[in-house]
């Protein structure tokens, strides 16, 4: 029998750089071709730089099923340091496998004081008599050498940076670009991110240099538009001497503005990001080569005080694919129009032929006009205001030109070509498809097509707003919403790796968070948002459920448990002495088709902020909390049905209110049948929801719950106004609208519109997909106990899933001929499975790969 410890990952990562943390999490998955089997035992061993002689830790061997965010125990490693490190397991049958594969991981800094380059500030590169405005960047530069590089051990770069130096016009965008002997250094964008500026938080970012040096003379360069920027490299040889190149020391930078000439609107602070004007003639040619004349540049001012938290950025946003033009189409007015095929979050990369001085002109639109002209409505901001998705480049020379932008990035499916100074081809241009590094190793597929089209538009809305922190919309405020969050972080966390990202996101929301524990309902965000809202907020806590669900990652949990806390006393402050809160509801079930009453539903979440206070710390054997909040919550449940439950009727009885007493246990035993059977009933009239982002998400879990998935089946079919196969129907839509009807909308070019690609109300359908098309969902944290059970719709002839767990991958796939079924389901070492059958037995088994089939009843 073989026995493998495989996939061996630090702080979520296989061979992460610039760790920050002195005792990180390890994590590995087990192959074996037995059944039945989990981890009796492991023992790992870590040594600094090789695998070679006694290690710095050896955890011995250890009784222990856990496979997944073990920590290191060993004595506390050091700053900047590569360390390998491998496991060995011993399983419950006896089975003791070899040493796996050793795997590295290196440290990064472990606080502000680790770190020793100086800061650069945006706003002391200028002076009076130059031309430094609100819309310039920053370059900075640096030359240095290399004595042998043949001798070099390893060369790293830890480059860091702050929030946006102009707030809201800065907080949606990249903020840096690091480059090495004329050179952009890494493949990642968009960093450090939608970084807070409340606690002066700075991220670094670690890249590896290898084979990007010279002998003797280099050179680095970095624009920017962060508040404060810094960088440090290291050059170890293999005589075990480091040198070290850090900014400030010997830096040059210019108050010229260069060649970025625009790079948002001042005038609309929900656009920065969004506006790139590039004018080539206007470089500093080969400013970040060696041997630049820079006479004319002066010294950077070193020495200035540093941000309060350093932080690693362990997560960036990467180009997840490209794609060429599907048509182009050239208007009577010599623009030319390109479909790229679906809506998505990227960039253009263009190749421009003719002369110098000539000005190409992009703008960028989810939706076209009837005559083939953009519509770029779609894009436009909450406040009416017209949209700036616009990138123009400017040519250097005469010959063929290649640009893509630095800072910006767009929502689009079409774009708009104005100057192309000759025919346009497919060849000229390219998208580059950008998303959070989340992964993408789970899998859904089926026999319907009409299914399959749903699971697309799905998983295109998804990647578009996972773009640093999960957004609302890839086109208009591109912001971390609660609300909008917890109606797809199920689904996500079931399609996606969404660990560092949740990370990165809950640490913003730990410094937003206000000291009386009120917490805003967007994060972050420039924009003090004081206000209360009930609903919107507690669904931070929700949220973190999911990711628990999914991960069984403690550390997370305690990480962030003040958060929820503090939140929860928060909530308990502003209950009256009829034990209810009022006046702190904003946007409730947001979208709902129907009037509902806004305390009811303020309650109703401060209900679930309660038990969600109460979940976390059961989780971390918090008794006494635990016991505190759910006794609160359980008073709040009674206290809402004595003020709120008349005749079996909840409020203004609208859909939403009924769901959300349903979904989140509220309504009592004695009134649940009929208020689900009436809830059924309107659905089964309809063949639509009436419920909002919220609720519709919620509904479907509560069908699916109840045992009417073939009632979620039939409104997962339905092309009716207010189910999903509508936009595809009757709109052509490929990612989900951000409104039922929103693609039905004619406006004109000057009024606002819905986006059309806002991830909320997918996230009820993409979730049911996944937990009961195919029939994948956590019993515990973790998936340490998977349910298995697929429903099979009429006429369907097959579906299968695979979703990723911490002990690797959990398979479901059925096929059905007439009333005949099969069944095939594929277990980790290291978990449990129930295995719900169409015949209503259950199977329960462990890891391995198992065969069922039969009549379905």
């Amino acid at each position: 029998m073989t026995t493998v410890a495989c996939n061996l990952k630090c702080e979520h990562l296989p061979r992460p750089l610039g760790v920050g943390t002195p005792y990180p999490r390890l994590s590995w998955k087990i192959k074996s071709d037995g059944q039945n089997q989990t981890q009796a035992a492991y023992r790992i061993q870590v040594w600094e730089d090789t695998v070679d002689g006694e290690p710095q830790w050896d955890s011995s061997k250890t009784q222990s099923s856990q496979q997944h965010e073990v920590a290191y125990s060993g004595t506390p490693l050091q700053i900047r340091t590569r360390y390998f490190w491998r496991v060995r397991v011993s399983l419950n049958d006896g089975t003791v496998s070899d040493w796996s594969e050793p795997a590295s991981f290196e440290t990064g800094f472990f606080s502000m004081r680790d770190w020793k380059a100086d800061w650069i500030v945006y706003g002391r590169v200028g002076n009076a008599e130059g031309d430094f405005g609100k819309e310039s960047v920053v370059f900075v530069r640096r030359e240095f050498n290399v004595k042998d590089v043949a001798q070099l051990k390893r060369a790293r770069v830890h480059v860091a940076a702050t929030a946006g130096a102009w707030g809201n016009d800065t907080l949606r965008m990249n903020l840096y670009e690091f480059r090495l002997n004329g050179e952009k250094v890494g493949g990642d964008f968009y960093n450090p991110g939608h970084v807070s500026d409340l606690k002066q938080r700075a991220l670094y970012r670690t890249y590896d240099l290898s084979g990007l040096l010279n002998e003797g003379a280099n050179a680095v360069g970095m624009i920017f538009v962060s508040k404060k920027v810094s960088f440090e490299l290291m050059l170890e040889y293999q005589n075990g001497q480091v040198e070290f190149v850090r900014s400030g020391e010997g830096g040059k930078t210019t108050n010229r503005r260069g060649p970025f000439v625009q790079l948002w609107d001042r005038a609309i602070w929900e656009y920065g990001g969004k506006c790139e004007h590039y004018d080539a003639r206007e470089e500093f040619t080969n400013w970040d080569r060696p041997g630049f004349d820079d006479k004319t540049w002066r010294k950077t001012n070193g020495g200035t005080a540093s941000p309060w938290i350093l932080a690693p950025q362990m997560i960036s946003v990467e180009s997840y694919n490209t794609f060429k033009p599907q048509r182009i189409v050239k208007l009577p007015d010599e623009r030319y129009v390109v479909d790229f095929g679906h809506c998505m979050m990227g960039f253009v990369e263009i190749k421009v032929p003719g002369p110098s001085g000539t000005k190409v002109k992009m703008r960028f639109s989810e939706a076209v006009k009837p005559d083939g002209s953009i519509h770029p409505a779609s894009t436009y901001g909450c406040s009416g205001a017209l949209s700036i998705q616009e990138n123009v480049y400017t040519k250097r020379g005469d010959g063929l030109e290649r640009y893509s932008p630095h800072f910006a990035t767009y929502a689009f499916r079409y774009v708009e070509i104005t100057g192309w100074p000759s025919e346009l081809h497919m060849d000229d241009l390219q998208v580059n498809a950008l998303c959070s590094a989340v992964g993408k190793e789970s899998s859904f597929a089926c026999s319907d097509e009409r299914v399959m089209q749903l699971q697309r538009l799905c998983e295109r809305t998804f990647l578009s707003n996972l773009m640093s922190v999960p957004t609302d919309s890839a086109a208009r405020e591109r912001m971390g919403w609660p609300g909008d969050a917890s109606c797809v972080s199920t689904a996500e966390c079931a399609m996606f790796d969404m660990g560092l990202l949740y990370e990165h996101w809950f640490d913003q929301v730990s410094d937003e968070q206000n000291p009386d524990g009120n917490l805003p309902y967007v994060i972050p965000s420039e924009q003090t948002l004081g206000r209360t809202d009930m609903c919107w907020s507690t669904c931070y806590g929700a949220i973190a459920w999911d990711a628990f669900m999914t991960s069984g990652d403690l550390v997370f949990l305690a990480r962030y448990y003040d958060i929820f806390k503090r939140w929860a006393d928060y909530v308990l402050s502003l209950q009256g002495q009829s034990g209810l809160s009022q006046g702190h509801h904003l946007f409730g079930d947001w979208l709902s088709k129907e009037s509902c009453d806004g305390v009811l539903l303020e309650n109703v979440f401060a209900y679930r902020a309660l038990v969600l206070a109460a979940k976390i710390a059961e989780a971390l054997n918090l008794d006494a909390d635990a016991s505190h909040y759910r006794g609160s919550a359980d008073q709040l449940r009674s206290t809402i049905n004595k003020k709120y439950l008349h005749d079996g009727v909840y409020g203004k009885g609208s859909q939403s209110e009924s769901v959300l007493v349903l979904a989140l246990g509220i309504a009592p035993v004695e009134v649940r049948g009929s208020l689900f059977a009436k809830v059924c009933k309107q659905l089964e009239e309809d063949l639509s929801f009436r419920t909002g982002i919220i609720g519709t998400q919620l509904l479907m879990r509560l069908l699916a719950e109840e045992g009417r998935d073939d009632l979620a089946w039939n409104l997962a079919m339905s092309d009716k106004l207010g189910a999903w196969r509508y936009w595809i129907v009757k709109n052509g839509a490929t990612t989900a609208l951000e409104d039922w009807d929103g693609g039905d909308r004619q406006t004109n070019e000057h009024e606002r519109n819905r986006t059309c690609n806002q991830p909320a109300f997918a996230g009820g359908i993409a979730e049911w997909l996944y937990r009961e098309l195919a029939g994948i969902k956590p019993l515990t944290p973790g998936y340490e106990t998977v349910c298995i059970a697929p429903y099979m719709p009429d006429g369907m002839e097959h579906a299968s899933a695979k979703i990723q767990t911490p002990f690797g991958p959990v398979t479901s796939a059925w096929k059905s001929h007439g009333a005949a079924y099969e069944l095939e389901v594929k277990i980790p070492v290291g978990t449990k499975a129930e295995v719900h059958l169409p015949t209503g037995s259950v199977h329960k088994v462990g890891s391995g790969k198992y065969t069922f089939s039969g009549e379905q009843n």
